[in-house]
């Protein structure tokens, strides 16, 4: 009988340990799944944020001075600004910089956006100069060295008498012709080290970039007016109505030391193009557009310009948009 209730007892506590054992893992199983099934999640919310889509930017053309979205009935200003060295200012100035930039943003009645990006630094016009005076050095030494050839031909000629004026002549001319070509190999090896330096700090390969600071304001056509104007009318509209809102802007940021203007339209295309293609925008710019050979067709009749206009949106169109579905 005792054996008996020391071997239930002992399956009793096999049962227990089973039972106790199977509902840990059982607890774990659970939370291992939330936890498989939180990631999974996340996973696709990330995958999400960097889909890429034709509607990020819902951009319909970019006119003179602004950026035209949904449907052509929103226009968009952007204004690019440079502050002072607020921090060396005299402790009155910091005052009234302060107290004038809080009543700037008390003023506002519509939604301003404040946007920072950054901007490769890009050099390219000042190495095209240096490449122009390059050239144009590499030229003049080459003159030169040939003109000291040739002069020291006829120099071989009248050397063997020493004494005559034609000799002494040419002497000094070899002097200074050697002095010449001297000074041009320095000048050239000076511009060749400044195009050095310059490769250094600028463009994307230089991994440097300036800080551009921005204002982005808008204006929206009323449905009702949308609706009866034309689209010459509606954006005439919209200019009446941003030069006003620039102009107030302007005039407040001038009173609390920064200098803004309204960006170009070459300036929107290239901060379009670099937001869409992080790497080639900082490599292409629509300067290299308008210095491109495609408009260099030969066009007998007068609606070439209206076909260049057609051919150049195309241009930014597949700039702007043509590598998004590609990547």
């Amino acid at each position: 009988m005792e054996s008996i209730n020391h071997l239930t007892r002992l399956t009793a506590a096999f049962l227990g340990l089973t039972i106790l054992v199977l509902g840990i893992a059982a607890i774990w199983l659970i939370r291992m799944r939330k936890k498989n099934l939180k990631t999974k999640k996340a996973e696709t919310e990330e995958r999400g944020l960097f889909a890429q889509t034709d509607e990020l930017v819902p951009i319909e053309e970019i006119g003179p001075g602004f950026i035209v979205t949904n449907g052509g009935k929103k226009f968009v200003v952007v204004l690019k600004c440079g502050g002072s060295d607020f921090y060396t200012k005299p402790i009155g100035e910091k005052v009234r910089v302060k107290n004038n930039y809080a009543a700037f943003i008390s003023e506002f009645t519509s939604r301003v956006t404040y946007r920072i990006y950054g901007e490769d630094i890009n050099m390219d016009g000042t190495v095209r100069e240096y490449e122009k005076i390059l050239t144009g050095l590499q030229d003049m030494l080459f003159e030169t060295n040939e003109d000291y050839k040739a002069l020291r031909k006829e120099f071989e000629t009248v050397r063997s008498d020493f004494d005559s004026a034609e000799t002494r002549e040419r002497s000094k001319q070899l002097l200074l012709l050697q002095k010449k070509i001297k000074a041009y190999s320095w000048r050239i090896r000076h511009v060749e080290s400044q195009l050095a330096y310059i490769a250094k700090v600028s463009g994307p390969d230089a991994a440097r970039q300036n800080l551009i600071q921005t204002y982005v304001l808008s204006w929206s056509a009323p449905p009702d007016l949308a609706a009866v104007l034309t689209k010459e009318e509606l954006y005439q509209e919209a200019t009446k109505h941003l030069k006003e809102d620039i102009k107030k802007l302007l005039h407040n940021l001038a009173e609390c030391d920064v200098k803004a203007v309204p960006c170009s339209k070459a300036e929107l295309f290239n901060m379009l193009h670099t937001h869409y293609h992080p790497i080639s925008g900082n490599r292409y710019h629509y300067a290299d557009l308008l210095e491109s050979n495609w408009d260099s067709r030969i066009m007998p009749y007068r609606e070439d310009t209206d076909l260049e206009e057609s051919f150049t949106d195309e241009l930014i169109d597949e700039m702007l948009y043509g590598g998004l579905q590609n990547g």
